[in-house]
């Protein structure tokens, strides 16, 4: 379950796999995998990356400025990498291309699944469990699925507790998660409903969180009804 920010204005297609390649392996003719890595102008292979999920390093170049290039090499998608230095510090940004940013911890484990499977593997997007809910572009109602994992007591229960953004009425079901064991996860849903689309023209922000008491586990909710 990989986890990431975004604020972008493009989704991937629900239920169609997408294959994925790292950035290093889509250099383009004599340039250095070093710079195709960060995804760095000019640096990637139309042919190799076209309809495809890049994985590009975080730094030398802005992050926004990464989903462009993987944008117009034909991209399907950008998955942003912090590595070492930048550890777990995610941001939320608004891409032109459908992406997320990762934390150094889970692009340690997505490589090692890249790496233990063909390379042109297919990832489903729905399989990419952000904590943050971004939906720009919304409009009327959209509902999404997220799953949270028991880390507290064996025996325990979670109840949820909305903020809601501005203009958007939020719902969560189920309200309440029941878990027998550590380790165990539990899916919901959380349905967004637009009744103020003026006033949530531009980016709105509100959140979900899960709690049994001790345990806290929030997920953003970044939304707005103004396209493009």
């Amino acid at each position: 379950m990989y986890m990431g920010q975004s604020l972008a204005d493009s989704t991937l297609p629900v239920g169609t796999p997408l294959p994925m390649i790292r950035g290093e392996d889509a250099n383009a003719a004599n340039i250095p995998t070093a710079n195709s890595s960060l995804c760095l102008p000019g640096s990637l292979d139309s042919a190799k990356v076209s309809g495809k999920i890049v994985v590009c390093v975080r730094g030398e170049n802005a992050r926004m400025e990464k989903g462009r290039v993987v944008k117009e090499a034909g991209g399907a998608g950008m998955i942003l990498c912090n590595d070492a230095s930048t550890g777990d510090d995610v941001v939320a940004d608004p891409h032109l291309i459908a992406a997320a940013h990762c934390s150094y911890s889970q692009c340690v484990k997505l490589l090692d699944y890249l790496q233990s499977t063909d390379q042109g593997a297919a990832l489903r997007p729905e399989n990419l469990n952000y904590p943050s809910i971004a939906v720009p572009c919304l409009a009327g109602s959209t509902t999404v699925k997220r799953r949270v994992k028991n880390v507290g007591a064996p025996s325990c229960r979670y109840t949820v507790k909305v903020a809601e953004p501005k203009g958007v009425k939020v719902t969560v079901l189920p309200n309440e998660l029941s878990f027998g064991s550590i380790g165990e996860e539990k899916e919901f849903t959380v349905k967004l409903d637009v009744y103020d689309s003026a006033a949530a023209a531009d980016y709105v922000f509100g959140s979900i969180e899960w709690s049994d008491g001790t345990h806290r586990v929030r997920s953003p909710i970044v939304a707005r009804t103004k396209c493009g």
